[in-house]
């Protein structure tokens, strides 16, 4: 076990390494505060005799010790195959305030039992669990797919358990998903309008998602990784900043920016640009055609120290062309440089919609080659969105999302003030629309430290931009 802490969510410190050892451990994520005690529930695994998890608790998080072997917990085969582990604890209380603690780990139900979901426990006390059949999962017109264990938290009169596939639906990734029930045995629907709580389309970047109580709500974390063989965590594994676990009014959870990631600010800046023909009225306006424009901010960051990065954008289409039927969608992004003329980018458009990847500026224009001769429509939209290039865009998308199916769409639209925000740290950076979380991606080993924004297909006005640097 390895302990970490943090004083914003945002920066973490290592204060214990390899604190006690773990003989055939396979996994420890199963970690809950009861009582007095904070509680480990590592899983043992020396196949085919023995699977299942250890108590152990503590007072201090420093030093632990094992509850006995009575308490140890293998797998019940009458309902499950494979797996023994992700113990996740859901607090529970009924109408006369009695406690309930259930168990949801990750395990593969049998076959002749039911539809793939997960293993469930009940207890009074976290230490004597009763195993229990699985939970049901009403899987519907959604594929079922065998998954692990993020949590199972109680919002409001419903409970949302939350578990990650990889290779899933639209993710080729590793993806959390939600289903919702009236109790906390199910049955469990998926949520199907925001059936992806967080994830990627192509790359295993965000892993799992661990959630807690704390004063102002519940938190979330995940863990990142990249850079190592498919499947493995990496090097670089680390914690995401924390964020807000938020119900909204039609019942869907989503994640929000955690105003406690505010203490990881430090010194700040307003924002100038270098190109003045983008300044008006003391803000920074952009119209860009389908070629796009690049407008670069006057500073230079360090990503070892971190940043974060907030503004208000207003997105306008262009919407030259006559009827209404096929206007395009216009397009903003956050730029980070990696070489001359290349960098990544997070770029969200008016219809929901964020693509992250990749961006080369090519030495001709996208519309020389983006459409046939004989395509007389299509010629005739692109003359109406021709003019200056002042940029040449080549766009490699690694990841889609929203807003069908994702809680984490962007929220920009047509002609309306929005926020955003983008926290780096490190290897990793994210964005925020309106202080809904959208996405993390990876920062290139050859970040420059300069940023900037990208538009295309409208006109972007910026406003309020601020530069918050962090401590190391």
């Amino acid at each position: 076990m390895d302990i970490f802490r943090s004083p914003n969510g945002v920066s973490w410190e290592k204060i214990g390494e390899d604190i006690f050892p773990l003989k055939d451990a396979c996994a420890g994520y199963g970690f809950a505060r009861i009582g007095e005690y904070f509680m480990y529930y590592p899983t043992e695994h020396n196949p085919p005799s023995v699977i299942g998890f250890k108590t152990y608790r503590s007072k201090d998080l420093l030093n632990w010790e094992y509850c006995g072997s009575e308490y140890d917990v293998q797998r019940d085969e009458r309902y499950y195959s494979e797996r023994w582990d992700e113990l996740m604890i859901l607090k529970d209380k009924n109408e006369d305030d009695e406690i309930t603690y259930y168990g949801y780990i990750s395990s593969e139900v049998r076959s002749d039992v039911g539809e793939p979901s997960c293993g469930m426990l009940k207890s009074k006390d976290g230490l004597k669990w009763d195993i229990l059949p699985p939970p049901v999962i009403s899987w519907g017109n959604i594929a079922s797919h065998h998954m692990e264990v993020c949590f199972c938290e109680k919002m409001g009169d419903k409970y949302y358990l939350c578990m990650s596939g990889r290779l899933y639906l639209d993710s080729m990734g590793y993806s959390l998903y939600t289903f919702v029930a009236d109790k906390p045995e199910g049955p469990y629907n998926p949520d199907v309008e925001m059936f992806r709580l967080y994830g990627m389309t192509s790359n295993d970047i965000t892993w799992l998602g661990h959630t807690f109580a704390a004063p102002d709500g519940i938190l979330c974390t995940m863990w990142l990784s990249h850079d190592e063989p498919y499947e493995i965590p990496s090097q670089s594994f680390t914690i995401a900043p924390l964020k807000l676990l938020y119900c909204d009014e039609n019942g869907h959870i989503r994640l929000k920016y955690w105003q406690g990631n505010d203490k990881a600010k430090k010194t700040s800046d307003t924002l100038n640009i270098k190109d003045k023909r983008y300044l008006e009225d003391g803000m920074i306006k952009c119209t860009a055609d389908r070629n796009g424009v690049l407008v670069m901010f006057d500073c230079k960051t360090n990503k070892e120290k971190g940043f974060i990065l907030e503004g208000n954008i207003k997105l306008s289409e262009s919407r030259k062309i006559k009827g209404e039927t096929h206007y395009q969608s216009a397009h903003f992004g956050i730029y980070l440089e990696s070489g001359e003329n290349e960098g990544v980018t997070m770029v969200a458009d008016t219809h929901g919609v964020m693509r992250t990847g990749y961006v080369k500026f090519c030495d001709r224009k996208i519309s020389d080659y983006a459409f046939r001769d004989d395509s007389h429509c299509m010629q005739e939209m692109m003359k109406q969105r021709a003019g200056e290039y002042d940029g040449k865009i080549k766009f490699d998308c690694k990841d889609t999302t929203g807003p069908f199916g994702h809680a984490n769409f962007s929220t920009i639209r047509h002609n309306t003030r929005h926020t955003f925000r983008l926290i780096l740290k490190g290897d990793y950076f994210e964005l925020y629309t309106d202080d809904f979380y959208v996405q993390t991606f990876i920062v290139p080993e050859t970040f420059t430290g300069k940023i900037g924004m990208i538009v295309y297909d409208g006109t972007a006005v910026c406003d309020n931009l601020i530069l918050y640097d962090m401590d190391l």
